[in-house]
């Protein structure tokens, strides 16, 4: 497997639009998936990628913040090349799907590069934003979910500009932060 983590620095990038960072890493990742393995990688919002349902990557984002402007974020990545088995059923990696054993260097390198491609369009937020929302699990699917008032079934719409989940329940279009919303299937 593959854990690293890449280092931004001088990105004079608005607070407001931290989320951006895990929409130019998620779709980093999932590009490399879907160009070099033709996977049909997914992203999972907020910070997972997915191939058939099942967990592929991870990632994780600290960032360093001056007078309201991110200065430098790390972005850290897991994810799952060689690893054939796994304690969690929902779990696989792009060995175990392709039946083969993959070349480390050759997903860094390409990881890395996409990383590269997509911070320099980090100025395009909308782009970035509807790029991320047509790669995005389970968007405009009915499924269920729960929240803190319980299970409830509703349809991915989208995500904010803050980086919210925005799903459609009951007619009405509610706005989610990380860890207010549990997808159950």
């Amino acid at each position: 497997n593959l854990t690293f983590s890449v280092g931004f620095l001088d990105l004079d990038f608005p607070i407001e639009n931290q989320f951006q960072l895990n929409i130019i890493a998620a779709l980093a990742v999932a590009k490399t998936i879907n160009e070099n393995f033709n996977l049909n990688a997914v992203v999972k919002w907020p910070n997972d990628v997915l191939v058939k349902g099942k967990k592929i990557a991870g990632i994780l984002i600290e960032t360093s913040i001056s007078k309201g402007l991110i200065y430098s974020a790390v972005v850290g990545i897991g994810l799952n090349v060689n690893q054939q088995d796994f304690i969690s059923p929902g779990a696989t990696s792009i060995s175990k799907e392709l039946k083969e054993v993959i070349e480390l260097d050759l997903v860094l390198n390409r990881a890395c590069e996409n990383l590269e491609h997509f911070i320099f369009r980090k100025e395009d937020l909308e782009g970035l934003r509807a790029l991320y929302c047509q790669n995005l699990y389970q968007m405009g699917v009915s499924s269920f979910y729960e929240d803190h008032c319980g299970r409830f079934e509703g349809i991915i719409d989208g995500v904010s500009e803050l980086g919210e989940l925005r799903v459609m329940r009951d007619g009405i279009l509610q706005y989610y932060e990380p860890k207010q919303i549990k997808f159950l299937r």
